[in-house]
């Protein structure tokens, strides 16, 4: 997502503050200069109360990707030394694709992409020692016939799950691409695409997942999506937790309690377990057909559409204060009166 709205040189840093004035939550955005990076960073200072404070609780981190194969831009580069010195975590996000800016093999590139991330590990390391760095790649394969990325490929999720163990070997975290799809509309191909991905990528253990929401591979985002990727995304965390067995899930006593011909709807056990054990989806529609008719035979993509609009109407992010909103206006001015100076 970027801000069109807004001249170029000032949209990583608009897209910041935008994003940190509507959520609590962390945010990973990404600067192309130095220049940017500053601004950055003096942004998320702002609203934790100092450097000092923002390194020791990044509320930002920032994708950097490098110039497959084997190469880093300049202004990317400079900014990752200065995201490094502040203490903000860099995801040198890789975006190799087989038989074009890699190998046309899944092990070879994953080699490249490997190269590149220790590489800017390393840039990352002299310029502040034990910098935080996340593992991190986005690269796949491509499609044979136009040559295009490939992100709903089941190579892309192959060679996501590999670098997710890649990224324990170095006992570095791990951020790679999930929920992806070459489709142009939230349909079936989207949907099969983004489960197949987002299954190989939880079940792997991967730390960071990115890519929910996304459209014709990675062109477009679906609010919709975003929605029912969370629905595809807490399924599958249900099905990667798997299940205990001991006595009390055995359930050996409560079987013989019940005995042939009987049921546990109205067994204690049964209530004390059900939520536990029970996946419940919140836009998924399980009722019979002629029920689901009378509701309106809305299919999911109706419902998440709804469900946006509610998130939409009712979200209220707590409020930046005020002393500290005046403070960030400052700094985007003196962003303004630098990044937007004619050369």
């Amino acid at each position: 997502m970027c801000p069109n709205d807004v001249p170029a040189p000032m949209q990583k840093t608009v897209e910041v503050v935008t994003c940190l004035s509507n959520t609590g939550k962390h945010f990973q955005g990404e600067a192309l200069n130095a220049r940017e990076a500053r601004y950055q960073i003096e942004i998320a200072a702002a609203i934790v109360g100092g450097k000092e404070e923002l390194r020791k609780r990044p509320i930002i981190s920032a994708v950097q990707c490098t110039i497959a194969p084997l190469a880093f831009e300049e202004g990317s580069v400079e900014a990752v030394i200065e995201f490094a010195r502040a203490g903000i975590p860099v995801a040198p996000l890789l975006m190799s694709l087989m038989g074009e800016t890699g190998p046309a093999t899944v092990a070879g590139t994953l080699v490249v992409s490997n190269a590149e991330n220790l590489a800017s590990l390393v840039i990352s390391e002299f310029a502040s020692s034990g910098a935080p760095v996340v593992y991190s790649t986005a690269a796949g394969g491509i499609d044979v016939r136009s040559g295009g990325a490939a992100e709903g490929a089941p190579e892309y999720g192959i060679i996501q799950m590999a670098s997710a163990q890649l990224a324990r070997c170095y006992n570095l975290p791990s951020l790679i691409c999930g929920g992806c799809s070459d489709s142009k509309l939230p349909d079936i191909q989207a949907g099969f695409e983004r489960a197949m991905t987002l299954t190989t990528s939880i079940l792997t253990g991967a730390d960071i997942i990115t890519g929910l929401g996304g459209l014709n591979s990675a062109n477009a985002m679906s609010p919709e999506l975003l929605v029912i990727d969370n629905e595809i995304v807490e399924a599958i965390l249900r099905m990667a937790r798997g299940f205990a067995v001991n006595d009390d899930t055995l359930a050996v006593d409560i079987i013989h309690k019940v005995g042939p011909g009987g049921h546990f709807l109205g067994q204690k056990h049964t209530l004390e377990h059900y939520r536990a054990e029970t996946w419940i989806p919140k836009i998924s529609d399980r009722r019979d057909f002629e029920t689901w008719v009378k509701m309106g035979s809305k299919p999911m993509d109706k419902v998440a559409n709804e469900k946006v609009k509610e998130i939409l109407a009712t979200h209220k992010p707590v409020p930046i204060p005020g002393h500290v909103e005046k403070e960030i206006a400052g700094i985007l001015n003196r962003a303004e009166a630098e990044l937007l100076k004619k050369n």
